[in-house]
């Protein structure tokens, strides 16, 4: 099995234990744990973290944290586009991480980067699980098309495999399968231990209840790009940290798939990042002093502003303005990617925070949340489209494929697009990517497909047809059309 950088690479994935240890570790550092308790916002003063306020969904507590720095690690915008199934928490990534994570950062006033760079994957078909080509490739599967031709020359999540998935259903050589039946019998049973365990506990209910099993042929049927999404860990969108978490914001840190400034860390990233950022955040607040100012008036008025669904007598279930809100998401952002089909998003959720979102009504605690989901996602959307138009060129393959500009252009080369919140909305700004102190070249290049397609003969009458003489439907329809004439005339 060979990288996209000419190395072998073998994933294990077996991390069983890996959650427990980091609970231990936890436990005896003495820290204090807030279960079931959400971050709706990091306060600032003067560029500087003063505190964080949380929301418990069983109870409806509120929590102010007063805090020197703030470890940010709330994972992707994982719940943005809506899969084929229509289930709104059928998702590729977790689906509690709906984009608070770059929603609180941007709040905050932090930088974002490569938000025009969505996370687009191929995944097992309904499942909304991962094909785990990392973890079946690197033991011999291979992925096909109906006709049995070879899709991809190696599995790893780069522009070219995507490219070549989207051109294989294009192309009407749909669906593609990942072949494990010829495996040798103690390497399925490996595969399976990952995948049914680590990876995805729910999988083996799945498969089961389809009567799929590895061992046989075309078992595992993949789809691709359900749903689009922001990730740092799987992509490179997300809050600009540099290399030891730090971002703008002094105190602020971030870490794993919310942090944009380690694109494609994967697991690896978050584990040695989130070690790091730990270290650097209680290095910083024991040399800082807290901005203070009156955080907890400001609290109050971010409550009041939280709690107006709960409070309202009547209105729309959150699940209805989601669903509305995702499936407009998926449609218009979805690469291929052109302006046109980007302005209208933007004019979507503009609308739907203007008309639908004053008038949801939450009926619990969780919908409450559920409302401020909400919010997340359409924001991240819109960063998302306006990265995604202020960057004119293609690169990165599928995730930032434009058709109107289908290829790379050297003035973009080395350069960031940077989101941020401005006194007037959202600001982009074009930004060159500091120099690496370690580079490599680049492992592969890849064209994007030329769009045209021969779409036959339209429909033509036959040669020596004619209507039958007499026929009395054509009949009685000319003769109406001159009645009416007449009457028209006569005007």
């Amino acid at each position: 099995y060979v990288q996209a950088v000419n190395k072998p690479m073998m994933l294990y994935m077996d991390g069983g234990d890996l959650k427990r240890s980091l609970a231990r570790a936890a436990r005896a550092a003495a820290a204090q744990v807030y279960d079931r308790t959400a971050g709706l916002k990091i306060f600032t003063r003067d560029g500087a973290v003063t505190g964080v306020l949380g929301f418990n969904i069983r109870t409806g507590d509120y929590w102010f944290i007063q805090a020197k720095a703030v470890c940010l690690t709330a994972g992707p915008a994982g719940r943005m586009g809506l899969a084929s199934s229509g289930y709104l928490f059928n998702t590729y990534e977790f689906p509690g991480n709906s984009g608070e994570g770059y929603a609180l950062a941007y709040e905050a006033g932090a930088e974002l980067v490569n938000m025009e760079c969505y996370q687009a994957l191929t995944m097992l078909k309904d499942f909304q699980g991962p094909a785990c080509g990392y973890v079946a490739g690197t033991r011999g599967a291979r992925s096909t098309n109906r006709v049995g031709e070879g899709i991809w020359t190696h599995a790893y999540p780069s522009g070219d495999t995507r490219l070549a998935t989207w051109r294989t259903f294009a192309e009407g050589k749909g669906p593609i399968y990942l072949h494990t039946d010829h495996l040798p019998e103690d390497v399925i049973r490996i595969i399976e231990h990952i995948q049914f365990g680590t990876e995805r506990t729910g999988r083996y209910l799945f498969h089961k209840g389809r009567g799929q099993d590895y061992r046989q042929p075309k078992c595992l049927e993949l789809a691709f790009a359900e749903e689009i999404g922001a990730c740092g860990g799987h992509s490179s969108s997300g809050v600009n940290g540099n290399r030891r978490g730090e971002t703008n914001v002094r105190g602020l840190f971030v870490a794993g798939d919310v942090d944009g400034g380690l694109p494609f860390s994967f697991l690896g990233g978050a584990l040695a990042m989130g070690g790091l950022i730990g270290e650097e955040a209680a290095r910083y607040a024991a040399g800082a002093d807290w901005a203070g100012g009156e955080p907890r008036a400001r609290a109050r008025e971010e409550i009041r502003s939280f709690e107006a669904p709960l409070k309202r007598r009547q209105g729309l279930p959150p699940c209805l303005v989601e669903f509305k809100a995702r499936t407009r998401l998926q449609y218009y952002l979805k690469p291929p990617k052109n302006p046109d089909y980007h302005q209208i998003a933007l004019w979507w959720m503009e609308r739907i925070r203007r008309e639908d979102l004053p008038e949801v009504k939450a009926e619990d605690y969780h919908d409450l949340l559920k409302v401020h989901e909400i919010r997340s996602i359409l924001l991240v959307g819109e960063m998302m489209a306006r990265a995604s138009l202020f960057r004119e060129e293609s690169r990165w393959g599928y995730q930032h494929w434009r058709v109107d500009v289908p290829e790379k252009k050297p003035e973009w080369e080395g350069t960031w697009v940077v989101v941020r919140k401005g006194e007037k909305g959202m600001e982009l700004e074009a930004r060159k990517v500091p120099a690496y102190r370690r580079d490599f070249p680049t492992a592969m290049e890849y064209s994007y497909p030329v769009l045209s397609f021969d779409l036959g003969v339209p429909f033509q009458r036959a040669p020596h047809y004619q209507n039958p003489m007499g026929d009395p439907w054509t009949r009685g329809r000319m003769e109406r059309l001159e009645r009416s004439g007449r009457k028209e005339g006569g005007r």
